[in-house]
């Protein structure tokens, strides 16, 4: 491949990222551990990122910050690509493991020296290490090439620089831009002459010649993440596979429990060949484990406590996978009798992943094909966290409608009493001021969001929470402009939070129910702007996206910063509860954006990291 081919990933990186990514809609915080250990994919990352609309010309971004804004779909579309460039020529490029090795000490040592220096972007010169040496990471044939591909991604950023520059003779450096002299000075205190390597970096740096030698030693004995690549094709292949069943799994509407049970026994024996596995689901109080049978005949006659010391119940707390391989070996006796009424050898006990219904799946099988599901766990916690919450959730929603719509009758008639009172006062107030066109059109906005509340009222008590208005072309921009306006003279005058919108002009018309869209938008737009620190920025943003079945919609983007929100509230984070915020809130918000997305056909998810809490609102173009 020449030198604008598709830089080397290793097999392992591929691997545990499809089981990260597998039938998920949010990226896993450890997405960003598995990619930052392969300078491969951190690279394509990197350029991918540097492609999207409105990117170049600022700071390189962070890695972290990079997957925040591709998002899981267009991760997921990258990550294939790199598949089918890796398994097009397998062989072709495998990285020297020493060579790794040394890459991801050289980034360590790059970092800390420009932690040390107090440089703003420490991450850009861990990148300067991890990049530096393409012959072995990649198929790009030379630092040269590589450093041009760097400058083409269009950043304010000596990156490029950094990496063409720091083999040189340090004593050619001593004017170069502060991150190419930091990328030098850890170049030399790793494959310099030892004799004058501290001196040469400290006066690259300007550091003490004591600071230097304690960083490099830290640095050189701590053990940097194992670079092996001992995936082999063939099971990347697999992965690939079980990747590809669970991500269509994912898409597959929920039904009736039973219905589930038999297609979760039928993912189980087919794709993983067990034939025999249990599924047990805390009771209410959590003190007993729920037992149904996924194979043939009927559930063992035992009593399984949530508590106990059992294989299941260790891997209910620990929340992670754990293997069972000889009955002679186990120390509960309820194990040893799990194994004897199955007549298996071994077993496993796979939980479904944190921030969702609590279950464990025990599947019976024997030693061999035990060893070969070791790496198939997280996709059978997965699927089977696919397979059964769709119901309970089903469930929820139906229950929830119900309240709801007693919720409404209730209150109803206490609003549009008052709403009437208002638009008479409204006509009055208009004749008094007089003909002013910005009075006018003011009240305009007041008069018209007046009637979208006895529209909404109307349709509470009037419909079916499935009715759906007549749909009408909208202008997307336009829309979240007049909802800028609205919000604009009370939240954001009083909180002083500026509002950064970044909305593709190139969008073309959606056919929506105008007032649904324009409830669902605004009130994610005033929680956002509620949940901001004074003086924040709340970022909202515009885009087209198309999904992998070639599915288009039209993206918005709401962004504040804030404290993260725990795993805990996210997991019911679309359920009518009880706010936090007080002065009268009824914590009714994002329950109502819930209904409103399924009366749109849309999509809201919700992702809080790093201080950034986004709403992604997907609307289809269909």
């Amino acid at each position: 491949m020449n030198d604008t081919g598709w830089p080397h990933v290793l097999n392992e990186t591929l691997s545990r990222m499809l089981m990260l990514l597998a039938g998920v809609r949010e990226l896993p915080e450890e997405a960003e551990g598995v990619i930052a250990r392969d300078p491969g994919l951190t690279f394509i990352i990197l350029e991918r990122h540097s492609q999207l609309p409105g990117q170049g010309a600022s700071e390189l971004p962070t890695l972290a910050s990079c997957l925040t804004e591709l998002g899981a779909p267009l991760l997921k579309s990258l990550l294939m690509e790199t598949l089918r460039e890796h398994l097009r020529d397998p062989a072709a490029g495998q990285p020297d493991p020493q060579g790794l090795r040394q890459a991801h000490i050289a980034a360590r040592m790059a970092t800390g020296l420009a932690e040390a220096l107090f440089y703003p972007r420490p991450h850009e010169a861990g990148l300067t290490g991890l990049l530096y040496n393409p012959t072995q990471l990649s198929e790009i044939s030379s630092v040269e090439r590589l450093a041009d591909r760097v400058d083409a991604w269009g950043y304010d950023s000596f990156l490029g620089d950094a990496l063409r520059y720091q083999h040189l003779p340090t004593d050619t450096l001593d004017d170069a831009a502060t991150l190419v002299r930091i990328a030098a000075a850890a170049h030399t205190l790793l494959y310099g002459p030892e004799f004058r390597a501290v001196e040469d970096a400290g006066r690259l740096t300007g550091l003490p010649s004591a600071l230097i030698e304690r960083l490099r030693d830290e640095t050189l004995l701590s053990e940097p993440p194992a670079a092996g690549n001992g995936y082999g094709t063939e099971r990347l292949v697999r992965d690939l596979s079980l990747y590809a069943f669970v991500e269509g799994c994912s898409h597959v509407p929920a039904g009736p429990r039973t219905r589930l049970l038999d297609q979760l026994s039928d993912h189980l024996r087919l794709m993983f060949g067990l034939h025999h596995a249990l599924l047990l689901e805390p009771d209410q109080d959590e003190s007993r484990l729920g037992v149904t049978n996924l194979g043939k005949g009927s559930e063992p006659d035992l009593a399984l406590r949530a508590q106990g010391g059992h294989l299941a119940a260790q891997a209910l707390r620990e929340g992670v996978p754990l293997f069972l391989e000889d009955a002679g070996r186990a120390s509960s006796v309820l194990d040893k009798q799990l194994l004897h009424w199955a007549r298996a050898e071994a077993m496993l006990a796979v939980p479904t992943p944190a921030g969702g219904p609590r279950r464990i799946l025990l599947a019976f099988t024997d030693r061999e094909r035990l060893r070969g599901l070791t790496g198939d766990t997280p996709y059978l916690a997965r699927l089977l966290a696919l397979a059964m919450p769709r119901q309970a959730a089903a469930e929820h929603d139906a229950a929830a409608g119900e309240n709801w719509h007693a919720l409404a009758r209730r209150v109803v008639h206490e609003i549009n009493n008052p709403l009437g009172i208002i638009k008479n006062y409204m006509a009055i107030l208009r004749v008094k001021l007089g003909e002013n066109p910005a009075i006018d059109e003011e009240l305009r906005i007041i008069h018209e969001e007046l009637d979208r509340v006895a529209r909404i009222t109307w349709q509470l008590v009037g419909a079916s929470p499935s009715a759906v208005s007549p749909s009408q072309e909208i202008d997307l921009n336009a829309l979240l402009e007049e909802l800028i306006r609205v919000s604009e003279p009370g939240m954001m005058a009083h909180k002083q939070v500026h509002l950064d919108t970044r909305l593709d002009p190139d969008l073309p018309a959606l056919s929506i129910d105008r007032d649904r869209a324009k409830q669902l938008l605004l009130n994610l737009l005033l929680n956002a702007i509620e949940a901001s620190p004074p003086a924040a920025t709340v970022t909202l943003e515009t885009h087209r996206v198309v999904g992998m079945r070639k599915d288009s919609h039209l993206e918005v983007l709401i962004t504040n910063s804030g404290h993260p929100m725990r795993p805990d509230v996210l997991a019911r984070l679309f359920d009518p509860q009880e706010s936090d915020k007080g002065n009268g809130h009824a914590g009714l918000g994002l329950s109502i954006v819930k209904s409103l997305a399924l009366e749109l056909n849309a999509d809201v998810n919700c992702r809080s990291y790093n201080g950034l809490t986004t709403f992604q609102v997907l609307l289809p173009l269909t």
